[in-house]
């Protein structure tokens, strides 16, 4: 929030003051200059700042609020229409005496599930810790990150509101790299960690299920 505050808000309105330039504009005729002079093989002419002009702007209403109820309702009749054509992926209802294996977190937090079973290496009777690797060092790093990158970056005014501006390739680098990694951490967790959060190909079939009885 504090990052669209310092950009000008959502309309992102600084690049079109910097594209607009000082336009020259014919002497008043109801002004006098002959008190400020004028200079040997110079002319009386004025300059004025073109800012924002009429055909810049936009009304909330109808504009805005047309286009969020069209939005909405694009979004809501797929959501709708997906819903009545495939079955949500529900198990059987929650056991408290028997734990699933594996026992997998919400999506959203696959990643970090994942993040902390691959930073577990043992070298010979020595462990490193994935707990702490996966689930605390590298969240916080990546959280202090995002924390310190809106103050560190120096960004020239004529990218706001422009999508993938040159001058923020790195900037969009690490975004697009942080993403990408914690989508196929995701898509690991999901299809290929089976029993006891082991690797199994999806073709691969889990073997069974010990039996409590």
């Amino acid at each position: 929030m504090w990052r669209v505050r310092r950009d000008g808000g959502l309309a992102a309105v600084e690049p079109l003051r910097l594209a607009r330039a000082q336009q020259a504009a014919p002497p008043s005729p109801t002004k006098s200059y002959s008190l400020f002079g004028v200079t040997r093989g110079a002319t009386v002419q004025t300059l004025v700042s073109t800012d924002l002009e009429e055909e810049d702007v936009a009304f909330s209403s109808p504009e805005l609020v047309r286009r969020i109820v069209l939005v909405f309702l694009l979004v809501f009749n797929v959501t709708l229409l997906l819903s009545i054509l495939f079955d949500a992926p529900l198990e059987e209802a929650a056991n408290a005496a028997i734990t699933p294996n594996p026992a997998k977190a919400p999506w959203y937090f696959l990643w970090l599930q994942e993040l902390v079973a691959s930073t577990t290496v043992r070298v010979g009777g020595f462990t490193v810790s994935g707990g702490f690797i996966g689930g605390i060092l590298v969240p916080g790093v990546l959280l202090v990150l995002a924390s310190a990158w809106p103050f560190l970056d120096r960004s020239p005014q004529t990218t706001e509101g422009i999508w993938f501006a040159r001058e923020r390739w790195r900037q969009n680098l690490v975004f697009a790299s942080i993403s990408v990694g914690m989508i196929a951490l995701i898509l690991v967790s999901v299809y290929l960690r089976g029993p006891s959060w082991g690797l199994y190909w999806p073709w691969q079939p889990w073997p069974p299920a010990p039996s409590n009885l």
